[in-house]
């Protein structure tokens, strides 16, 4: 019987960690999710959703990337009547709490692509959070409002 309860004691103390990581990946949701055809003869469109922390903890995002263009997050603003848009490092979707990102806003901007998107096409996106889980979203693509 002693040996049924340490194995018990031994299983949970490795195990718990790991289920802790597990929810804080779970934790992070996707919704919304689209992209913007490419203007003809643009290597560059940009990429919407909301992401929602159903966690207790900040889940903070350091990368995003997706097949045959370079991505970043980046963000816009209003300076002195000029739009400005800038690169962001990490984002942080705080506890119980969504960040959308959308035009004119904080978005996904995807550079240097290898080919253009269409209307129709689905864009993988993997962002990287920064315990080194992954989350990958599919956004169709939309034309150009």
């Amino acid at each position: 019987m002693k040996l049924h309860y340490k194995l018990l004691t031994f299983a949970a103390i490795i195990l718990l960690p790991l289920a802790v990581h597990a929810a804080e990946t779970t934790a992070l949701k996707a919704s919304d999710a689209w992209a913007t055809a490419s203007l003809k003869g643009s290597e560059t469109a940009a990429a919407y959703l909301t992401l929602e922390n159903t966690g207790d903890k900040p889940v903070t995002i350091t990368d995003v990337d997706t097949p045959g263009a370079h991505a970043m997050l980046h963000s816009m603003t209003n300076d002195n009547g000029v739009m400005r848009m800038r690169h962001v490092d990490h984002l942080v979707v705080p506890a119980h709490q969504s960040v959308k990102l959308e035009q004119h806003a904080l978005h996904i901007m995807l550079m240097h692509m290898d080919a253009p998107l269409k209307a129709g096409d689905t864009l993988p996106l993997t962002f990287t959070l920064s315990n080194g889980d992954t989350l990958t979203v599919n956004a169709p693509v939309k034309a150009q409002p």
